[in-house]
């Protein structure tokens, strides 16, 4: 994983004893693992991510390596209604990848939306011209001949115009400052991405096929109206068909994830408004909103915010202005110093749900980068005006986790986290909650660490061990994980893995193999094989061993400099179930 959460500053502190200072591994290339976090890094970017497909423990995204994603990094999941999960990104193509569920139990389903924490260099790192010199033919060999001497350049001759004596203040620059164009000077333009998937599904076990044709548009306007502001669209049409033996069904779904229209919030204007159906800007962590949002940023470059508007549940209803819940929020976004060091978010939401009272909530966030550490944080507290049957008054802390991540010299670094989880007390959450999760049961703790290690130019290798703790059950396992990269003159990447994880009721362990080339010049070849028993323990212990077996290829390609195509086949089987799922992307970027 390249991102873990943390268990506390008490830890972060007692790390900083060892006063080593960190450096950046090495980049194994395009599919190699996250890397060490750096002392001196560019801002990370938040790219939001949403579960396409899901498989045995695996899910499909709709962002890939265009996206800023690589093998190994860390998503975070949001099911509704349930608890946070994490996934381990274990394929990637150009515009999806497929990640790796760490939790015991069923994936996320379809449309589950989370979040992935990218590197900034990633997207600064433009790839370098090949520099080719004049004086150097090019040999049968591949070897360039020797250099020849270069001729002596005649001199310039003196300049026919020359600025006269006490003509120019001699303080000012030679050269003037360039000036940039302001956003409402700019020619009006539109930029994104297209793109269409068609999966298929068939289960020889449960007797169901599924078929789904997704087209989705994810598009920016600049400057559409001359004012200087940007109009975004993230939607999608989904044509599905179900075959069953009882029964075959078909439907047409449209889908609005993002509509909406934001001006101001640059150089020029440090106060900007939203409308429409967005992401909040200054308090990601509560999703999407339909309504207006307004921020400013002072000359601290402090960012301040506010929103009021009605919470869309997506996998309800997808029409805009069309919810049972309606919110009022605000924030401050306060930078640690300089804003490459970090900052901390202080929000505040009130919720109605039907029309009566119902969420209290206290945002708390932390994005903090000192020298040599990565510490990541946040909270969600609920207060409570009176006491129900489950929950007595007061504050509630209801979510949070912490991650801290801390190289230790050229090629090692640890980190350690820490999470929890527990259902709020709300209106909303007695309709529309899980109902395997319920009100007042306890929440749901996990924490553990991993280390690193760069062992060679081309391998790095990870140990990781987690827990966990519920009302109910305990647990938790351990994963070793190495990955290889441009091991060969065919440039072959390995990814090989172990794990175990025990449970109330079962104890498994598994090993997979995963591996990727490239092919041609812009294609990339992918195949994976994992392998995962179940011991039943406890009240099953009577039940036979399961094992499952997973297959899954992979091809993906680059057509001239917008197009892409990617295909992927999954075979899942045991001794009950065959199912396999195949699926095939095109994307157009402009």
């Amino acid at each position: 994983m390249r991102a873990m959460t943390g268990q506390g500053l008490l830890v972060a502190a007692a790390l900083g004893l060892f006063g080593l200072e960190p450096a950046v591994a090495a980049e194994g290339g395009a599919e190699a693992g996250s890397t060490a976090p750096a002392v001196e890094r560019m801002e990370e970017r938040r790219v939001e991510v949403r579960v396409t497909d899901s498989i045995a423990e695996s899910v499909y995204l709709n962002a890939g390596r265009n996206d800023g994603l690589r093998v190994g990094d860390t998503v975070r999941l949001s099911p509704a209604g349930a608890a946070p999960v994490e996934a381990e990104i274990e394929m990637v193509s150009a515009s999806s990848c497929r990640a790796r569920v760490l939790a015991p139990g069923e994936p996320p389903p379809r449309d589950t939306l989370g979040e992935v924490f990218v590197p900034g260099e990633r997207f600064s790192a433009e790839p370098q011209a090949k520099v080719v010199d004049p004086r150097a033919g090019t040999h049968s060999d591949g070897d360039a001949p020797p250099l020849q001497p270069i001729v002596q350049a005649v001199p310039h001759p003196p300049w026919a115009a020359t600025e006269g004596e006490g003509t120019r203040d001699p303080a000012a620059p030679l050269l003037a400052q360039p000036e940039g164009s302001k956003p409402a000077e700019r020619e009006p333009m539109v930029s994104g991405r297209l793109r269409l998937r068609a999966v298929t599904a068939t289960s020889d076990g449960t007797d169901v096929d599924s078929s789904r044709l997704v087209f989705g548009a994810d598009l920016t306007a600049t400057n559409p109206f001359g004012q200087g502001g940007e109009l975004t669209l993230d939607a999608e049409t989904l044509w599905r068909a179900y075959s069953a033996d009882v029964e075959d069904d078909s439907d047409l779904i449209g889908r609005v994830d993002e509509l909406a229209y934001s001006i101001g919030g640059d150089r020029e204007r440090p106060t900007s408004l939203t409308v429409g159906r967005f992401s909040q800007r200054g308090l990601s962590r509560l999703g999407r909103l339909d309504g207006v949002e307004l921020s400013h940023r002072d000359g601290g470059d402090r960012r301040w915010g506010a929103s009021i508007g009605l919470i869309p549940d997506l996998n309800t209803s997808a029409t805009p202005f069309e919810a049972d819940e309606a919110q009022v929020a605000v924030s401050v976004d306060q930078p640690l110093g300089d804003r490459s060091l970090g900052s901390v978010t202080l929000g505040l939401q009130k919720t109605w749900f039907q029309g009566s009272s119902d969420r209290n909530l206290i945002v708390v966030g932390l994005d903090a980068r000192p020298a040599g550490w990565m510490i990541r944080g946040g909270a969600l507290i609920d207060y409570y005006a009176s006491s129900t049957a489950s929950t007595p008054a007061g504050f509630d802390l209801t979510e949070y986790y912490l991650n801290v991540d801390r190289p230790l010299g050229q090629s090692v670094g640890l980190g350690v986290f820490a999470t929890r989880f527990s259902l709020a007390d709300l209106k909303k959450n007695e309709l529309y909650g899980d109902p395997q999760l319920v009100l007042g049961q306890g929440p749901v703790d996990r924490f553990g660490g991993r280390v690193w290690w760069r062992a060679t130019s081309h391998w790095r290798l990870e140990a990781g061990v987690q827990r966990f703790q519920d009302s109910e059950d305990t647990g938790g396992g351990y994963t070793l994980r190495a990955n290889g990269n441009n091991l060969d003159a065919w440039h072959t990447g390995l990814s090989i893995s172990a794990r175990t994880n025990e449970t109330r009721y079962n104890d498994q362990i598994g090993v997979g193999l995963d591996a990727h080339w490239p092919v041609f010049e812009r294609s990339n070849l992918s195949a994976g094989y994992s392998f995962l028993r179940f011991e039943p323990t406890g009240l099953q212990a009577a039940l036979e061993t399961h094992d499952q077996h997973s297959v899954r290829m992979g091809f993906d390609t680059r057509i001239g400099d917008d197009w892409s195509l990617s295909a992927n086949v999954d075979r899942v089987f045991d001794t009950d179930t065959d199912a396999m799922v195949v699926g095939l992307t095109a994307s157009l970027r402009f």
